[in-house]
């Protein structure tokens, strides 16, 4: 039964070519004959649909070949699977559900109409394609050889009468727009961009502008062209279009799309604004790639929607189009789509009655993917996230992950040039200064499998500290090196306030592997807000004993900063802090404590009153006063920095937190302290 639409669509438009003759000519009426709107829009909207319905059937006798060739079953078998989406699910807690191919006992939610019957299953698990295959770029991609000239001089064909059809109605947005959407699918950037000369600085023209600059691979002229296009749009408007609903998971997770729905228009311009700026893939590169591709996502689904149906999928909401323009809002225009064959679109037919969305197909994506956008709860607090607020991609292999039962299925990805690594964070180190707070941050590339991890950690790589206070607000202000040894030290002395710290790796030959650690930062105040007589202690530093010694001070410790706060029984641990506003002549009383913080069991805690059974230490301590009175002076209160070294072997396993406290002759104490893990020999 999906015969018969495509046979329909390919007469309408035949015909519409005998009883329109500027279809065949594409040539302008003389200026003096009087322009007959409705015809040139219906003339043009028929050529269109010639041109679909002959690419459509260039398509499916490429993909029967394609398929009927398919070597092996169970990908053959699981292709039916995905492509029968709509009727195939089960149902588990209340929602619809698919089980992932190769792991029978995972399931993920499919994109379902609000309209109909139909529903997607996107997949980047059925197989691999070359880069140069994927139909999101090259949109003649999967049409065979011996057709694909025909398909490419009938799109020529078309951008001529187009352009005719142009001079005749100047003004007319939906020629404009199928100018520039048939232009881009050729690839005429510079073309396409000249049928804009004269758009002038509206909102539909800023926006298709910004998606050729990104097709084209201008990332951030695209970026800037979209933020400039949507500050054209008033209130009502700007609201629909920045909408994020379908870039939030569905309930019941997290983040429900139901309570974003009765958001207030100026409370979604703010979410939108700290949404983008935490999806920003690199803060050390210009634009927001990722709010540019959504947005030209946008821009190709109004391009692409502007006919009832178009080469594969029918935009129809009734049809099933609201389940496309979600798939092409989460995931972009698919990489692949596998017609399943022509007994199964009738079977599908015979489920969803009189749907008729045919030719059904899969709807696949390349390989390599990535996330970008922040979970919600760290929109609603972005000076408190972490690498957990984000999985860019999954950590472990797909082959062994399918074997434990475990795939990363993200709500929303991109394809992006590249690849991103999360580096896992060590120690954040924050230490008064008189102008501002001294950031010091350490990570260990052998704390998380990962190839892009291992290129790295081999390599000198460099490395950029971005603080961001603020959305569009970048500042690189520290630059390290990965040590070959797989640690990477950053540092730079930032304003006192809270920001979102990037830490970004790049890989000094191979420019497109990056390892990142993303997280946020409440500094204390500046050394310049202290009172006089008021005293005040840094959080303690951990440090390697055995390399760094007892160091003078912050700058004599930063290079054995250790890059992990997990430590082994027998390991001895070097701890620095700073005291500030110490009065030069002043003894100061140390205390330095290591407090377990993780409850033990009760038999444990019977054998450790009734000492029946040998039991290892679950705290130390060590207490002095310090009759060395030396301090740094800089401007404004005085900084004594100290080090001591702790030999953690009497330790159990288990989680602990170091205390450091301080206190003058007279005065309160103040103390601070970090969390340390120690574990098993």
């Amino acid at each position: 039964m999906s015969r018969p639409p495509l046979l329909t669509l390919c007469a309408v438009a035949l015909f519409s070519a005998t009883c329109f003759p500027i279809i065949a000519s594409a040539q302008p009426a003389p200026r003096s004959a009087p322009v007959d709107t409705a015809t040139v829009l219906n003339t043009a909207r028929q050529r269109i649909a010639l041109f679909q319905a002959r690419w459509q059937q260039a398509w499916i006798r490429s993909d029967i070949n394609a398929v009927s060739g398919e070597t092996d079953k169970k990908v053959r078998a699981m292709r039916i699977t995905y492509g029968h989406c709509d009727y195939v699910y089960g149902r588990g807690n209340g929602r619809p559900m698919i089980p992932v191919w190769g792991t029978p006992d995972t399931v993920f939610t499919p994109i379902v109409s609000n309209n109909s019957a139909y529903a997607l299953c996107p997949s980047w698990l059925l197989g691999t394609m070359p880069r140069d295959m994927d139909e999101a770029r090259y949109p003649d991609a999967a049409i065979r050889t011996g057709d694909t000239l025909h398909i490419r001089q009938m799109r020529e064909d078309l951008i001529r009468s187009l352009d005719g059809f142009q001079d005749l109605l100047p003004e007319d947005g939906f020629l404009r727009m199928q100018r520039v959407r048939f232009l881009v699918d050729a690839h005429r950037y510079d073309r396409a961009e000249r049928a804009l000369d004269t758009c002038g600085d509206t909102f539909a023209c800023l926006s298709l502008r910004g998606y050729v600059a990104h097709e084209r691979g201008d990332v951030s002229r695209a970026d800037s062209l979209f933020v400039e296009a949507t500050s054209r749009l008033d209130e009502l408007s700007a609201c629909s279009w920045i909408d994020l609903r379908q870039l939030l998971p569905d309930p019941p997770s997290d983040s429900p799309r139901d309570e974003y729905a009765f958001t207030p228009c100026s409370e979604r311009h703010k979410i939108a604004r700290m949404f983008w700026w935490l999806s920003d893939p690199l803060f050390s590169v210009a634009g927001n790639e990722r709010r540019a591709t959504h947005f030209a996502r946008r821009v190709w689904y109004g391009l692409h929607s502007g006919m009832d149906r178009d080469q594969r999928h029918d935009w129809r909401k009734d049809y099933g189009g609201d389940a496309v323009e979600e798939l092409i809002t989460r995931y972009g225009p698919p990489s692949a789509a596998l017609w399943i064959g022509e007994k199964e679109d009738r079977l599908h037919d015979s489920h969803v009655g009189e749907l008729h969305a045919g030719p059904y197909t899969t709807v696949e994506y390349t390989s390599g993917r990535q996330s970008f956008t922040p979970s919600l709860s760290a929109v609603y607090s972005p000076y408190s996230v972490g690498d957990s607020s984000w999985q860019l991609h999954q950590r472990d292999s797909t082959h062994d992950a399918m074997d434990r039962g475990r795939i990363w299925w993200p709500h929303e990805h991109m394809a992006f040039e590249g690849r991103i690594a999360e580096m896992p964070l060590g120690q954040v180190a924050m230490l008064r200064r008189y102008t501002g707070v001294t950031l010091a941050v350490t990570h260990n590339l052998f704390g998380r499998a990962d190839t892009v991890l291992t290129n790295l950690r081999r390599d000198s790589a460099e490395a950029v500290l971005v603080v961001s206070p603020a959305p569009d607000t970048m500042n690189t202000l520290g630059r390290g090196r990965v040590h070959p040894g797989g640690s990477l030290f950053t540092s730079a002395l930032i304003p006192s306030e809270p920001a979102v710290v990037s830490v970004e790796a790049r890989h000094p030959r191979l420019r497109n592997l990056f390892g990142r650690s993303r997280f946020g930062v409440r500094p204390p105040a500046a050394l310049s807000a202290l009172a006089a007589g008021q005293l005040d202690i840094s959080a303690p530093v951990f440090y390697d004993a055995a390399r760094g010694g007892t160091p003078p001070d912050a700058p004599g410790m930063f290079p054995h900063m250790l890059a992990t706060t997990m430590l082994r029984q027998g390991d001895r641990i070097g701890i620095f802090w700073e005291t500030y506003g110490v009065t030069p002549g002043d003894s100061v009383q140390f205390r330095v404590a290591i407090e377990r913080t993780t409850r033990t069991g009760f038999l444990q805690r019977i054998g450790e009153v009734t000492r029946l059974r040998d039991v290892p230490l679950r705290a130390l301590g060590i207490a002095w006063r310090d009759p060395d009175t030396r301090t740094t002076m800089s401007e404004g209160p005085s900084i004594m920095p100290r080090a001591i070294s702790l030999d953690l072997g009497d330790l159990e396993p288990g989680e602990y937190r170091v205390v450091v406290e301080a206190r003058v002759p007279g005065g309160q104490p103040v103390r601070s302290e970090r969390a340390l893990t120690i574990i098993g020999r």
